[in-house]
């Protein structure tokens, strides 16, 4: 949405842009529906799957909590459209206002269904429902109010002009989109939708694997993932400011209907041009994204020392969360740097290689969670030896008890790899429009050159030929003034 809808928006093409947002919302609460269907009907099944037989004890809390957070999968799902639209508008305030109001919605709910009507794990769930709904709502809210201000100013403009007034929202979502509107949106999922599986599918086979260490280990992991996606806000509020503010300066600022891309389908692809000027802008949002790497670090180091204890009252648990620090450290503050290299190629429209390499690093580190780290704990808990014993572990540690720490160094490490490879892949983007933009100035350049060494020589042909002719009428002039 936020990268479809601003491109829409930075090439001035507001019914286009309009239309692009209603379907997003109808796409958005459909998807949210069947996912919640499907948690309702198949989370049992995939809790018992997820989980190993030494933490069977936690499935039935896990499944409550599961069937009624289902509740909330449409609410979750329009808020993801309504602040991505919010963001391409450059409104970065009513998501945080918004986000600010659904905590204090679900720290009220917490203390009243957990501890006033002694709900337990069920009343966090609704708490969860209910500020997820209150979320949606407001941005709704502030959606539709933002976009009837900026269509009346255009209908204004547009009929001092004597044109057609654009789509207004209001009725662009009364009509569903059409299969061409869908079509046009999986164009983005292709790149979207398996990226958002593998990564979840990553985060079970993290959970999965910590099962097996047992409940103290999987408490103490499921601390560090409060921790660790707590803090992956930052991180995602830079994803979002990228993609809001690259379509400008990679589609630059269109004067003419033809440049708006006014009746024509979406643009494929921002030109050279755009994506060589876009290095200050990258620069600059790296800049950005790598102070807030060093300070999302640090609070995710001091989490688990500090906060553990509000998780828990168990003292395994709190000094199990404490060994995790360093990595989630470690994952916590690449996160943002991931984040804006990710949101660069999606707004480049880079979006096979997106794809590709999330199935390699999602191939690369299940292997060595689920065959690796996971065989090694079933035969006896011991650092397995070899290569990737020695990578993991250090030189020493073959032999040595394998602990709970090791599946968050793999998270590190997968972190690293996503960096590497859609960092390069976004210098190497910038670095080939640049070498595209130098070959086109020096045919140019050669073109101009060539043409100004044509034009002297017509211009001397012409001046000889007008001495030539000036020269003629003078001698018929003076044959005119002999005498006869």
């Amino acid at each position: 949405t936020l990268n479809l809808y601003g491109k829409w928006l930075a090439l001035g093409n507001r019914s286009a842009s309009t239309r692009v947002l209603s379907n997003s919302l109808w796409l958005g609460a459909s998807f949210g529906i069947v996912l919640g269907s499907l948690l309702r009907v198949l989370g049992l099944p995939a809790l018992l799957t997820l989980n190993s037989k030494r933490s069977l004890e936690v499935i039935p809390a896990a499944f409550s909590y599961v069937r009624i957070r289902a509740w909330s999968t449409p609410a979750a799902m329009l808020t993801l459209c309504c602040k991505a639209a919010l963001m391409a508008r450059k409104d970065t305030r009513t998501p945080f206002l918004a986000t600010l109001a659904s905590s204090f919605v679900n720290l009220t709910g917490d203390l009243l269904m957990i501890f006033l009507f002694g709900m337990g794990i069920r009343g966090a769930a609704w708490a969860t429902v209910f500020a997820e709904w209150t979320t949606a709502v407001v941005l709704l809210f502030q959606l539709f109010r933002v976009s009837s201000a900026a269509e009346k100013e255009e209908a204004e403009e547009t009929g001092r002009g004597g044109g057609e007034p654009p789509l207004r929202l209001s009725e662009s979502i009364k009509t569903p989109p059409s299969v061409g509107d869908t079509l046009q949106f999986a164009k983005y999922a292709k790149s979207g939708l398996p990226t958002f599986i593998f990564k979840v599918a990553f985060y079970m086979s993290m959970t999965h694997v910590a099962s097996f260490f047992g409940n103290v280990a999987l408490a103490a992991h499921q601390i560090g993932n409060q921790i660790y996606f707590g803090l992956t806000s930052p991180g995602d509020a830079v994803n979002s400011a990228t993609q809001s503010f690259a379509p400008l300066v990679l589609y630059g600022r269109p004067t003419t209907n033809e440049e708006k891309g006014e009746g024509t389908e979406t643009p494929e692809r921002p030109p050279v041009r755009g994506v060589a000027g876009a290095g200050p802008l990258v620069r600059r949002m790296f800049t950005v994204a790598g102070a807030l790497a060093g300070s999302v670090a640090v609070a995710a180091y001091l989490g688990p020392l500090v906060a553990g204890r509000f998780f828990s009252t168990d003292a395994a648990v709190i000094a199990g969360a404490r060994d995790l620090a360093p990595w989630v450290a470690v994952a916590a503050g690449l996160y943002p740097l991931l984040c804006t290299s990710e949101g660069f190629l999606i707004c480049m429209a880079d979006l096979d290689y997106i794809p590709m390499m999330y199935l390699f690093a999602f191939v690369c580190n299940s292997f060595l969670l689920l065959k690796v780290l996971k065989g090694a704990v079933l035969s006896g808990g011991v650092w397995p030896s070899g290569v990737l014993g020695r990578v993991l572990g250090g030189p020493g540690a073959a032999g040595g008890p394998l602990r709970l720490p090791v599946v968050w160094q793999v998270l590190g490490m997968y972190q690293m790899f996503r960096i590497l490879a859609f960092g390069s892949r976004v210098l190497w983007n910038l670095h080939s429009s640049k070498k595209i933009m130098r070959k086109h100035e020096e045919e140019s350049k050669r073109d101009l050159d060539r043409l100004s060494a044509v034009v002297p020589a017509e211009e001397k042909f012409r001046n000889h030929s007008s001495s030539s002719d000036r020269r003629q009428t003078r001698d018929l002039d003076d044959e005119d003034d002999r005498p006869r």
